[in-house]
């Protein structure tokens, strides 16, 4: 049986990244190039983008930076509202995100609807 975290589809997208469960994190880890290809994919698919983390690579090994981003729907918001403004917060954070030389990585927490 397969063990998928958010969703088939979702875990898919995300998948191109780094995992991450050898920190006890049950997600993927992903460059800036990947993060914006998934975004993108979100976007199209009408998939939310409740927030993320960052993380930093060093020494081959994956940190928490303790950065981090949320976007919460507004009362009334549309959900086809939500997601343009959720990817659109998304992806300005990942483009804005200053750091030194580490390796940046970010992880996505989709919304996922059953």
């Amino acid at each position: 049986m397969v063990h998928n975290i958010w969703s088939e589809k979702i875990d898919n997208i995300l998948k191109v990244g780094v995992s991450l469960h050898s920190i006890g994190v049950d997600n993927w880890a992903l460059t800036k190039s990947q993060a914006f290809d998934v975004i993108a994919k979100f976007k199209a698919d009408g998939v939310p983008i409740l927030g993320g983390d960052v993380y930093c690579e060093r020494d081959n090994c994956i940190e928490i930076s303790y950065d981090n981003w949320w976007c919460d729907a507004t009362p009334g918001e549309a959900e086809s509202e939500y997601v343009v403004r959720s990817n659109a917060v998304a992806l300005e954070y990942v483009k804005n995100y200053l750091c030194n030389d580490e390796k940046i990585l970010y992880a996505f927490v989709p919304k996922v609807t059953i």
